[in-house]
């Protein structure tokens, strides 16, 4: 699942990267004298704040403003380093690209005022010293941010304010934080959007447009041993444990059709394995992220990128002399858009149109933005690919598959991808609760919305079925390995 930078982070960031150290205070107010006042970026929800060296970062929607994070001393490197800034603009690109490769980021414009709802002040939130803890606040603010940013409401017929009625009814009859998050849970459900979460990162509760391969699998389970619906602690573990084993074993059976185990290559990371057999290449990209185990929170994308660009020189350079290539991406479930471009731009000679990429604004949306692939490294792989997608293809991963299918060379075999493009924008409530929501449409080079489809392929075949497992075959592959013979 792909992130774009959560204002924690950004201004953790800022701060590590050396605020409150410039040689004199009053030369670097004079840095910052156009950045100050008030700067919003409505599609996304959010605003910038700069009072002298301080920067305060906030959500809002008609009734609310909560500070995200505040950083003082801020320099003007700091910014340069966090956002593109242009006159009246300011772009964010932490998080989204390293080294001159960016997809577009919220754009921030100055304005006169602040919103309404910040006027007043800021809402207060969990740890403020004026904070009162009321529940149906955080049921409102979750809300009024998906109803003034998400995209998911409309394109599912969901009627969001008779969810929110019912949501609000069952709060007020039972006001606890388990009844909170079994309403929201309720709202979120039909949506069907990967990206519209509840939680952290690492304990996420979310609800896809199709089953991805961890879904199949553990119903594959239950349904072997005559469960109706895994209940039990004890079945969901066993299930689990099933179908972690199926995982693994899909590894073993796409690995058995190299030579040797001394034919296969792993880098970056594990995320990146290649082997080739009869003069045909085969490449898997297990993620859109994740490419370095370093933590390296100042430059955290640029880390990722110099470990991917040196793995897919590795690649590259032992594939080259193959007359084909497979790209498999059928188990990657995204990450990162610009690492996703870093290698799709090692199968082009020429600048391409990739896709576009808008926002919701109110009931209109942000002007298209185009985004564009050009050469990158000092060799490219423009011979036939076949690339495998499945439905739990997803996120950064379909924009990777966007992306490759407006190359001449390249095959698309498979499933239809997952259908969950936009970044997933993240918000808390004022009592601290982690949630996210989709706000942005990716379209093709033809101007094709694939939210909640997929990106289509050239030839249709079902991806890992349980036969083929049994005997340890993947007819995907073969059908790729003999369409490049």
């Amino acid at each position: 699942m792909k992130y774009w930078t959560s204002t924690t982070a950004l201004l953790a960031a800022l701060v590590l990267t050396g605020c409150g150290h410039s040689d004199s205070e009053k030369s670097n107010l004079k840095d910052l004298e156009q950045y100050q006042g008030t700067w919003l970026a409505p599609a996304y929800g959010q605003g910038l704040e700069f009072k002298k060296a301080r920067l305060i970062m906030f959500d809002y929607t008609e009734d609310y403003c909560l500070i995200s994070n505040e950083v003082n001393d801020i320099e003007l490197k700091d910014l340069q380093g966090a956002f593109i800034l242009s006159g009246n603009q300011i772009e964010l690109k932490d998080g989204f690209g390293a080294k001159n490769l960016y997809t577009p980021g919220p754009v921030f414009n100055k304005v006169d005022e602040k919103p309404t709802a910040c006027q007043n002040g800021f809402t207060p939130k969990v740890g403020d010293n004026n904070y009162q803890d009321n529940i149906q606040d955080d049921l409102e603010y979750f809300y009024q941010a998906l109803s003034e940013l998400s995209i998911s409401i409309d394109f599912r017929g969901v009627d969001w304010d008779a969810m929110y009625q019912l949501a609000e009814t069952n709060l007020l009859a039972n006001p606890t934080d388990q009844q909170l998050i079994t309403e929201l849970v309720n709202m979120i459900r039909p949506l069907r959007d990967g990206h519209t979460t509840l939680g952290s990162e690492d304990n996420e509760i979310y609800f896809t447009a199709k089953p991805l391969f961890i879904h199949l699998l553990l119903q594959e389970y239950a349904d072997g041993q005559g469960i109706p619906q895994l209940t039990t602690e004890e079945q969901f573990q066993a299930a689990l444990e099933y179908a972690e084993a199926q995982l693994e074993l899909m590894n073993d059976i796409i690995f058995s059709y190299a030579d040797s185990d001394e034919d296969i290559r792993v880098a970056a990371n594990d995320q990146l394995a290649w082997y080739q057999v009869d003069g045909i290449g085969y490449l898997q990209i297990a993620g859109m992220e994740g490419f370095t185990s370093q933590e390296d929170s100042d430059h955290q994308d640029l880390a990722n990128l110099n470990a991917l660009e040196t793995a897919i020189d590795q690649a590259i350079d032992d594939l080259q002399d193959t007359d084909g290539l497979i790209i498999d991406v059928r188990r990657n479930t995204g990450g990162d858009d610009f690492l996703a471009l870093a290698i799709a731009s090692r199968f082009t000679d020429s600048e391409r149109l990739a896709y576009q990429k808008q926002a919701r604004l109110g009931n209109s949306m942000t002007p298209l933005r185009d985004v564009s692939i050009s050469p990158r490294g000092d060799k490219q792989y423009l011979k036939p690919v076949v690339l495998l997608t499945s439905a739990t293809t997803s996120s950064a991963a379909e924009v990777f598959t966007l992306t490759m299918r407006e190359l001449p060379q390249v095959t698309l075999l498979g499933e239809k991808t997952q259908g969950s493009f936009s970044d997933s924008l993240d918000k808390h409530t004022p009592r601290g609760l982690p949630f996210a929501l989709s706000n942005e449409i990716y379209r093709s080079v033809e101007g094709v919305w694939y939210e909640g489809l997929g990106v289509p392929v050239d030839i249709e075949m079902t991806a890992f079925e349980l036969q083929e497992r049994q005997n340890e075959e993947d007819l995907m592959l073969e059908a790729a390995f003999e369409r490049l013979n």
